[in-house]
C-alpha cells in the first residue's frame, strides 16, 4: 500500500499529530472523556481536493466492548 501505516508519509503525519496531542492543539475536544478526543486540523479546501483533516485520539486500553473485530466504537 502506497501510503499505509508503514509509509514514510504516514509515519511523519502520525509523529506530528502525536506532538500536537502533547502540545494540546490536536484532538483536544473531548467526545467521551479523555479516552476519545478529536479535532479538525484542516478544513475542507479546494487545494486539498475538498478533503478535511481530523485528528482522533482513541485510547482502547481495557476495551470491554467485546466487538468481534476487537475494535473500540467510541463512547
Amino acid at each position: 500500500m502506497r501510503n499505509g501505516v508503514e509509509s514514510g508519509l504516514y509515519q511523519e503525519l502520525a509523529r506530528l499529530i502525536r506532538l500536537g496531542v502533547q502540545d494540546g492543539w490536536a484532538a483536544e475536544a473531548k467526545v467521551a472523556g479523555p479516552r476519545y478526543c478529536r479535532s479538525q486540523i484542516g478544513a475542507s479546501r479546494e487545494e486539498r481536493y475538498f478533503f478535511s483533516i481530523t485528528a482522533v485520539l482513541m485510547d482502547t486500553t481495557d476495551n470491554t466492548q467485546n466487538n468481534p473485530e476487537g475494535s473500540f466504537r467510541g463512547g
